[in-house]
């Protein structure tokens, strides 16, 4: 497994810092980060730029990710870029956010939805299998995500055949779900890792409050109330071999939280690797 990070999260440790990127790129490499996830928006320079910032660096890409609107604009289009240049950088994973309801959607306007992100997703994953390249979804912790629980995802990959999940350890709790059940559900269409951990007491960032209003605050992995090293040893015993990417948007100091993160991520591979 490679520990990697939100490429967000280096940029904006970044300006927190008042630290030019390439010296942020180089701690992160030398906290044994080998990689980023990497997106298609927000960024200060150009896709191609970015990556050679990256290989300067000695940092790979292990997955991309990209907003659309499928839920509006049911074309499968909108994602062919993050498809192709992840064949084009030799990537297998990439994460498609594929929009969301509107405020106080009725339950037909949220089946509605479902069956315009299926509709362009079926088209996409099949675009993408033919160039080695796996589309997902992930857990996403937002009230108007019809792509969230559990059940959404695990209704969402019988109904689009190739599509994989982006696995994020901590929004499970968002949804007031528990994440080892949801790893059991989904574990055969994992093929990429979000390590989100959460706090629930104020700490290093902002506050999400749950649907269950429960208070959520970020975390570095393996310092907050998700199973992290069970969720780490399951994957362990299926055989993953892909990227572990740590996760704390939000964060006030975004420096501090890679360190800590990537530090307790080293220390528990390395303790599964004796076992």
């Amino acid at each position: 497994m490679k520990i990697a990070v939100f490429y967000e999260h280096l940029m904006e440790a970044a300006r927190q810092s008042q630290k030019d990127l390439d010296e942020i790129l180089d701690i992160a490499r030398g906290c044994g980060v080998q990689g980023v996830d990497f997106p298609l928006q927000g960024l200060d320079e150009s896709p191609q730029d970015a990556k050679a910032r990256l290989d300067r660096a000695g940092l790979s890409v292990l997955s991309l990710h990209k907003d659309c609107d499928f839920v509006h604009v049911p074309d499968w289009g909108q994602a062919r870029e993050l498809v192709d240049l992840a064949a084009q950088w030799g990537v297998g994973p990439v994460l498609v956010v594929p929009g969301f309801v509107e405020e106080n959607a009725d339950a037909q306007q949220w089946k509605q939805a479902e069956e315009t992100i299926v509709k362009a997703l079926v088209p996409l994953c099949g675009y993408a299998a033919a160039k080695g390249v796996n589309v997902t979804l992930e857990d996403y912790d937002g009230v108007k995500a019809p792509f969230g629980t559990m059940e959404q995802l695990l209704g969402f990959t019988r109904q689009v055949p190739g599509l994989g999940i982006s696995f994020d350890t901590g929004n499970f709790l968002f949804w007031a779900q528990d994440e080892l059940a949801a790893f059991e559900l989904l574990k055969d269409k994992i093929v990429h890792i979000h390590c989100k951990d959460r706090a629930l007491q104020p700490s290093n960032g902002a506050c999400q409050v749950s649907v269950d209003n429960t208070k959520l605050y970020p975390s570095p992995v393996g310092g907050g109330v998700i199973h992290m090293r069970e969720i780490l040893t399951r994957l362990s015993r299926m055989g993953y071999t892909g990227a572990l990417t740590i996760e704390h948007f939000g964060a006030q100091d975004q420096l501090a939280l890679l360190r800590q993160s990537a530090g307790w991520l080293r220390e528990a591979l390395d303790s599964l690797e004796k076992n």
